[in-house]
């Protein structure tokens, strides 16, 4: 889901906490760009709200969530 879907930072971010999975200081960084959004937050997090939002819908666009280690 991108900007090309018409999503802004601030759709992800709430998409995001409405999970009730994390909190806004637990996301360390955010990126929308054209047909995906990227995501940073804790390790602790991550895999909780990754099954918490894959499939889950964001404007009407079906989500799918990875998690990638660093």
């Amino acid at each position: 889901v991108g900007t090309i879907d018409g999503i802004s930072n601030n759709d992800v971010l709430k998409f995001l906490l409405e999970s009730k999975k994390i909190e806004r200081k637990d996301i360390k960084r955010l990126r929308v760009i054209r047909k995906r959004s990227y995501v940073t937050v804790d390790a602790d997090y991550a895999d909780d709200l990754a099954l918490e939002l894959h499939n889950k819908r964001l404007c009407g666009r079906k989500v799918q969530v990875s998690v990638v280690n660093s």
